[in-house]
């Protein structure tokens, strides 16, 4: 009977602790780790060594600058796993991402023959609201003419150029409204040219001065209404703003995009 028990509390605890492993995967039981590895890591080595230097000062340019970490990785092999689950499983368990919040954005490039080339962006935290869907289509578009013909420093700066183009705020209201100011101000003063030549008319107090008597007879007039169209169109919606999200293997929110060409 005692082993029966004993058999049975053991089963329990078996059972518990696979229930608390599969619960680690949950974001909130996710516990980030501390990066290790620079910001660009070239495994596939297709990266000469100068430019891989000169893409990892950039990268860390715009990470101290805009607070998002942003990432580079080559691979020669993803194993059984897609590119969205490699590129989401690098950037949690090797630590990426800046702040308490880990945000940031990471390419990841595999080379290969036609039809087997895979890269996939994948965002975190800030980086999902940073960059929308069709902003990370874009960089993977305009990379993958570059990778065709394996011109990697192309690709990977152009990567940059348009990643940093996506994080750089907007023209500021106060800029706004300096220039709306500005062109209110030229506005007046060609308007006030204008008016200036045509006194002459202004002084005139009564358009009757301006006709000759008898030149027009109104001889009959009558309001006749023609016809009448509404036309209604539907408000555009806007969902320009970040991108949709998927979880990952460790249960934290991603956004990102991929290609295979």
């Amino acid at each position: 009977m005692n082993k029966k028990i004993f058999s049975v509390i053991v089963a329990v605890m078996i059972c518990l602790s696979m229930a608390f492993s599969a619960s680690a995967s949950v974001e909130g039981f996710f516990s980030p780790v501390e990066r290790t590895l620079p910001l660009v890591v070239d495994n596939a080595d297709i990266i000469p060594d100068d430019v891989e230097t000169s893409l990892l000062a950039r990268c860390n340019e715009i990470t101290s600058e805009y607070q998002i970490e942003v990432a580079i990785v080559t691979t020669p092999d993803i194993g059984y796993l897609t590119a969205e689950q490699f590129a989401d499983d690098f950037y949690d368990y090797k630590g990426y991402g800046y702040g308490e919040n880990d945000d940031g954005i990471l390419v990841v490039y595999k080379p290969g023959e036609e039809g087997d080339r895979k890269i996939h962006i994948t965002t975190h935290g800030k980086g999902v609201s940073e960059f929308s869907d069709p902003a990370l289509d874009s960089i993977i578009n305009k990379m993958k003419g570059y990778l065709l013909v394996e011109d990697y420093d192309g690709a990977f700066s152009c990567y940059l150029d348009m990643v940093e183009d996506e994080l750089k705020p907007g023209v500021k209201l106060t800029w706004l409204f300096g220039l709306m100011l500005a062109g209110a101000v030229v506005g007046f003063i060609v308007m006030s040219a204008v008016i200036s030549k045509n006194k002459s008319v202004i002084l005139r107090g009564n358009a009757r001065e301006y006709t000759r008597q008898g030149s027009m007879t109104v001889t009959g007039s009558r309001d006749m209404f023609a016809y009448s169209r509404v036309a209604v169109t539907p408000k555009v919606q806007n969902n320009s703003s970040g991108g949709s999200t998927h979880r990952s293997s460790s249960g934290r929110s991603h956004g990102g995009s991929g290609a295979s060409f």
